[in-house]
C-alpha cells in the first residue's frame, strides 16, 4: 500500500540521507514490490529533473493545486524539494500528473511537450496511455482534445488511444502521418533513419509526406517509412517491443546487446566494467522482472561482483 510514509522515505532514499541499514530495508521493499519499485523509478525521473532545472515552486504549488480542487482558495508557498518530491508522489498516485508536472514546467512552452530523460509514461488528456523511450519528446497540439487530437512526435514511443471516431488521434512523425480512432501501436521517428509504425492491435492508416502514398496496417503488421519509398512487414528484432512491456528474450546475446535492450526500458542502468564482460553470452527470458532482479541473474550466471546505488548497477569480474 503506498501511503506518505513511503513518500517521505522516497524522497530520504533519492536525496541519499537513509543511513546503509534504512537503504537496504527501503530496496527490500521495492523488491518485494512491483508497484513501489515502478514508483520509486518515476520518482527518480522528476527527481533528477528538478536537480537540472531550477523550477519555480510557487508556480508548481499553485498549478498542482488549482488541479486538485478549482473551487478552493489557492494558498501560495514557498515548499522545498522534499515537499515538491512528496506532493508529485501524491500526484502520481491520486491524479497521474507527475509527468504532467515535468511538461509544463520547461521554460518557454505554451503547448504541453513531454520530453523524456528516462522511459516515460503519461496519460495524455483524452486518457489516451503514451510511452516515451528516453530521449524522445511529443508535443501536444495547443487546442488537443477540444476540436483535434495531434501530437508531434521526435522519438520513439508506445501509444494506447482511447477510441473517438469523432476526433482521430493523429501522429506528425518526421516522414510520415499515423491516424488512428483507436488502437494500440509504437512510432519510431528519429533523425536519419526510416520512420516505423508496428501494430499490435487495431488498424493504423500511415501516409507518406513525400508521396501522399497510403498504407493501411492491422494487428502485427508494421512499416518503415523513408524519405523516398514504403517497405512494408521489415523484419523485427525479438526485443523490439521490450522496453515497453519490459518482456525479454535472449538467445546466445552478448551482454553487451543484452545490456543495451534492457537500459532502454528501465531508467537505473546496469553498465559492464570491462570490456570483456560485455562479451560474454546470456540465454534467458525474463518477464516483469526488477533491474536488479535481472542484474543479480546475469551477476549469478557469470560469477561476477554486482554493486549498485539507486541509479546505476555495476557488473565487474570478482577478483582471484
Amino acid at each position: 500500500m503506498i501511503n506518505k510514509e513511503f513518500e517521505i522515505k522516497a524522497a530520504a532514499y533519492l536525496s541519499g540521507e537513509l543511513d546503509q541499514q534504512e537503504k537496504a530495508h527501503f530496496e527490500e521493499q521495492l523488491r518485494n514490490d512491483p508497484q513501489l519499485n515502478q514508483e520509486i523509478e518515476l520518482l527518480a525521473q522528476f527527481w533528477n529533473k528538478m536537480e537540472q532545472k531550477n523550477f519555480d515552486t510557487d508556480a508548481a504549488w499553485e498549478n498542482l493545486s488549482r488541479r486538485i480542487d478549482t473551487e478552493k482558495p489557492i494558498k501560495k508557498r514557498r515548499i522545498g524539494k522534499e515537499m515538491l518530491i512528496g506532493i508529485a508522489a501524491a500526484s502520481i498516485i491520486i491524479f497521474g500528473l507527475l509527468t504532467i508536472i515535468i511538461a509544463e514546467f520547461l521554460p518557454g512552452n505554451d503547448q504541453i511537450k513531454y520530453i523524456a530523460e528516462q522511459r516515460m509514461e503519461v496519460q495524455l488528456p483524452d486518457n489516451s496511455k503514451v510511452i516515451l523511450q528516453k530521449g524522445t519528446k511529443l508535443t501536444l497540439d495547443e487546442h488537443f482534445n477540444s476540436n483535434t487530437r495531434t501530437v508531434n512526435l521526435k522519438g520513439k514511443a508506445w501509444f494506447e488511444v482511447t477510441p473517438n471516431k469523432e476526433i482521430p488521434f493523429i501522429i506528425q512523425a518526421a516522414r510520415c502521418e499515423v491516424k488512428v480512432v483507436g488502437t494500440k501501436f509504437s512510432v519510431d521517428s528519429r533523425p536519419n533513419m526510416a520512420d516505423k509504425v508496428v501494430v499490435k492491435s487495431g488498424e493504423v492508416m500511415v501516409t507518406h509526406k513525400f508521396s501522399d502514398k497510403t498504407v493501411t496496417l492491422v494487428a502485427n503488421d508494421n512499416v518503415a517509412v523513408s524519405n523516398e519509398t514504403f517497405t512494408e512487414n521489415i523484419p523485427l528484432p525479438d526485443n523490439y517491443l521490450s522496453w515497453v512491456f519490459r518482456k525479454f528474450y535472449f538467445s546466445n546475446n552478448t551482454l553487451n546487446d543484452v545490456c543495451l535492450d534492457l537500459n532502454q526500458a528501465f531508467i537505473k542502468h546496469i553498465k559492464l566494467d570491462g570490456n570483456d564482460i560485455g562479451k560474454l553470452k546470456l540465454s534467458a527470458t525474463f518477464s516483469n522482472q526488477t533491474i536488479d532482479e535481472i542484474a543479480q541473474i546475469i551477476a549469478e550466471t557469470h560469477n561476477l561482483k554486482i554493486s549498485s546505488n539507486n541509479k546505476v548497477i555495476v557488473l565487474s569480474k570478482k577478483k582471484n
